[in-house]
């Protein structure tokens, strides 16, 4: 088997506030810098575009999810223009009284969202008070590399790590927030 070739991973950890207008600036601005250094992929951490559940958003009243989604048009739009892929961080609104999934977006390089990770194992304080739990695996391609997703504390799993093991992943891109300041 051969291999694809070299591939370029931009991790893009920054501050992440309760404010998405800000937030998309921001995945945007590290977008540029991603593609002004030949990365061929940018991952951000988890709730990067939305705002993080516990620290900044204590009540997902206070999301504009309507800003939300027009900052993932945008990021999508530049995806295609920089002809990057992008795997973003941020709540995912279900219809209520669900609430939201912590979730991965995977832009392609064409600006298309072509999959959704959901965060299966969330921690207690996520569970009960912020997040509805996903239920599968997703696997996507970039350029002959196979990706999966895990966030945060799945970290802690090995059994997901079997999981894309057995479906041929070559990476697992783990998102978590480290940074709390704004």
């Amino acid at each position: 088997m051969t291999s694809p070739g070299p591939f370029r991973i931009a991790a893009a950890q920054l501050p992440i506030t309760g404010d998405a207008r800000l937030n998309g600036e921001r995945v945007r601005a590290a977008m540029r810098d991603a593609a002004a250094q030949d990365a061929r992929l940018v991952h951000f951490p988890e709730g990067m575009l939305s705002g993080y559940a516990k620290n900044p958003i204590q009540d997902w009243a206070e999301v504009n999810f309507t800003v939300v989604r027009a900052e993932l048009e945008a990021v999508m739009a530049l995806a295609a223009e920089l002809r990057l892929w992008v795997v973003l961080g941020s709540a995912h609104l279900l219809t209520p009284p669900r609430w939201p999934h912590n979730s991965l977006y995977v832009i392609s390089d064409k600006g298309k969202l072509v999959t959704r990770y959901d965060k299966r194992i969330p921690s207690h304080t996520e569970v009960t008070r912020f997040y509805t739990p996903g239920t599968e695996a997703i696997v996507f391609e970039v350029d002959g590399f196979c990706f999966g997703c895990v966030i945060c504390v799945e970290i802690n799993f090995p059994v997901l790590f079997m999981e894309y093991a057995r479906l041929g992943v070559d990476c697992v891109l783990l998102s978590a927030v480290v940074d709390f300041r704004a």
